[in-house]
């Protein structure tokens, strides 16, 4: 705690320890039911925290504590406002045993209180780079959303038989001051803990109806795959949005995961409304529909992420899912896409295991309409 000797000193060990206690139970208001919070001694607290997918987990627990302390704390009759330094280690990157995981946390949060205070630290430099781009990042929506540093982006979508063009993936892409040109992968987290995910949704999906319309206008219609919580979208607004403005024409699938196809079924079920919406399911398999169910929408591909593709030669379980998903998606008379191989050797196999296409996962720059025409994407002639 910052500025707790100061507390102790001036106002006695009475609201020191009335600080510590209302301390504690702000903490234990914030995380989690499987974390553990102790007092570690003097004006210290150590958080286990477990079960974590990846280390921007960790950042959202730190600034959750943060937050949580905000509020002044009333100690002999006044108000005073009192901050958290924090420093985090991870095992096993930083340390196998309870005594390294605390030393070097015990480091990270000196580093933080060094900072000034109110703020955490990482171990490792490289996540305390990836800490403070969040913090630019959360800084920097609303005056992304007015400078319309957010645009669309297109990747194209190929044939693993001869390399011909099927069609295009769209990505939300946001040229950052200060951060240069960003997919949606690096600032998705944020937004969705941000409150202008409704404002960023909007956007995207308004650019992405004006494309559609802009297109349809001049006699062209791509296939068009948008991934839907990739690009920061929340699905129920998408949805009603589209049954009233998707131009007539369009060739668009939604992108969807099997959580957020179960959700597309409960709304189609709360709203009475006919699934119409074109959709492609990405990772099939994991356990919340069957393919029976799956029949029962308007599907258009199933996607393998790139992880079930990066280990294709080394993985026998791996190979298996291709597989079973190729099949699944013949079975259904859909196509199997692969979410970019990164070497001819892997595109080869994806091909031997019956896949379809893939997305190229080089930097592209958006396509035009008038490069769409090129490549033929016509609405009576398309290859």
């Amino acid at each position: 705690l910052d500025r707790f000797k100061t507390i102790n000193d001036t106002f006695g060990h009475d609201a020191g320890d009335r600080l510590l206690c209302d301390t504690a139970d702000r903490l234990r208001e914030v995380l989690r039911k499987g974390d553990t919070v102790s007092r570690y001694g003097g004006d210290e607290f150590n958080v286990l925290v477990e079960d974590i997918r990846e280390t921007e987990d960790v950042s959202v627990v730190a600034e959750k504590i943060i937050h949580s302390m905000e509020p002044p704390f009333s100690l002999g009759g006044k108000k005073h406002q009192i901050s958290p330094s924090i420093g985090i280690a991870i095992y096993p990157e930083d340390g196998l045993t309870n005594e390294e995981l605390l030393k070097a946390a015990d480091r990270s949060m000196y580093r933080a209180k060094d900072a000034g205070g109110a703020s955490y630290r990482f171990s490792n430099g490289r996540l305390n780079l990836r800490s403070l781009e969040r913090e630019l990042l959360f800084s920097g929506i609303e005056s992304g959303l007015a400078r319309e540093e957010f645009s669309l982006a297109y990747w194209p979508l190929l044939s693993l038989r001869d390399g011909s063009y099927i069609g295009l993936s769209v990505e939300l892409v946001w040229n950052h001051p200060d951060l240069g040109r960003l997919g949606a992968s690096r600032f998705r987290r944020v937004i969705e803990e941000s409150a202008w995910q409704k404002e960023v949704s909007e956007l995207a999906l308004t650019m992405l109806i004006q494309q559609l319309t802009d297109w349809s206008a001049s006699q062209v219609s791509p296939t068009l795959i948008f991934p839907v919580r990739e690009n920061c979208l929340e699905l129920a607004y998408v949805l009603h949005r589209l049954q009233e403005t998707i131009p007539e024409g369009s060739e668009l699938s939604l992108e969807l995961d099997e959580r957020e196809l179960r959700d597309y079924l409960d709304w189609a079920s709360e709203n009475r409304a006919e699934p119409s919406i074109p959709l492609g399911i990405r990772n099939p398999g994991t356990g919340y529909l069957n393919i029976q169910e799956l029949g029962t929408v308007p599907l258009t591909f199933l996607k393998l992420g790139s992880e079930r593709c990066r280990h294709l030669r080394e993985n026998p379980a791996d190979r298996s899912m291709v597989q079973i998903t190729a099949g699944m998606a013949h079975s259904l008379n859909v196509l199997c896409i692969a979410d970019g191989p990164q070497t001819p050797e892997s595109a080869t196999l994806l091909l031997e295991l019956g896949c379809d296409g893939y997305l190229d996962s080089r930097t592209e720059p958006a396509f035009t309409v008038a490069q769409c025409l090129e490549l033929g994407w016509s609405a009576t002639e398309r290859n």
